[in-house]
């Protein structure tokens, strides 16, 4: 699943390589709720998630919606109305009457439960299957960053969120208590350094996040490239290209990053690291791939 910012639409690539328009009609503007999704404007999609029903949901960073809908069918506001835009409110209430500012990654978990990166607001937003949504945190308050971008758990009841403006990626620990702290990077130091362990790491503009089923994490940094985790915290980088940050997903075979600065998206083989160019041709803007399987 590929969001086109800069075109307002959502597109899905094929197995076959087939790539289609799913959501969008490719005009900016405030997404129509309960209209079809390939006839309604966008608001700057920013990213999908789709979950294990074929249910895709994705961010609009201009308008602050978290949207939901079938490929095919209607178009839904899950979280919104995008009032007061700017200004977080709706903790604790359903969430319809959540506010964002300029939503950034979404992820869910097994059990249904959403998480958004809510840039604008420094926040983690979380939304329950019983649609009440919250900022995460601990007994203290909310958590607070200074541009939360990337955001996505593993199966150990961890959650990763990556700091595009402070140069950190953050390890949130979910249960039995909810704990924050610096898994790599150090804040107010960007630089590109690697080949060490995740706590000597350092890292610039780090954005999307990807994580596998052994628990290996991926992290697209706008500036220093395609950087992996391996399950003993120690940093490699697989891809070199800057402004290769804005999305990534992968199988367990493949890796799959929207090269925003070359305007397409690459397919990188897991094991050999070999590249090649998928989708796009250089012209189109191909923002932001991200998707929570591959169709």
């Amino acid at each position: 699943f590929i969001a086109e910012s800069d075109a307002n639409i959502i597109k899905k690539r094929s197995s076959s390589g087939i790539v289609t328009s799913i959501a969008g009609t490719g005009t900016a503007g405030k997404s129509l709720h309960t209209a079809y999704a390939t006839s309604s404007p966008l608001g700057i999609p920013s990213d999908v998630f789709v979950d294990e029903n074929n249910i895709f949901y994705f961010t609009e960073s201009f308008t602050g919606y978290v949207s939901v809908c079938f490929e095919g069918g209607r178009l839904y506001h899950y979280v919104g109305p995008s009032l007061n835009y700017g200004k977080y409110v709706g903790d604790g209430s359903d969430a319809t009457l959540g506010i964002l500012s300029q939503p950034n990654q979404i992820w869910g978990d097994t059990m249904g439960t959403l998480y958004v990166a809510d840039g604008g607001n420094g926040l983690i937003r979380k939304i329950t299957t019983s649609n009440a949504i919250s900022s995460l945190g601990n007994a203290s308050g909310a958590f607070s960053f200074n541009a939360p971008y990337g955001v996505y758990g593993d199966t150990s009841n961890h959650l990763y969120v990556s700091d595009l403006a402070a140069s950190v990626l953050y390890k949130i620990t979910l249960s039995p208590t909810v704990t924050r702290q610096v898994y790599s990077g150090q804040v107010g130091t960007p630089n590109c350094v690697y080949n060490v362990l995740a706590s000597a790491a350092l890292l610039v503009s780090p954005a999307s996040l990807w994580i596998d089923e052994l628990g290996e994490i991926y992290l697209a940094d706008v500036s220093c490239g395609l950087l992996r985790y391996n399950s003993s915290g120690y940093t490699s980088r697989i891809l070199a290209e800057s402004g290769a940050g804005y999305g990534i997903t992968g199988t367990s075979q493949f890796l799959f990053v929207a090269n925003s600065a070359g305007n397409t998206v690459l397919e990188i083989d897991r094991v050999t690291h070999s590249t090649q160019i998928i989708a796009g041709n250089g012209m189109s803007d191909y923002e932001v791939l991200h998707g929570g399987e591959l169709a």
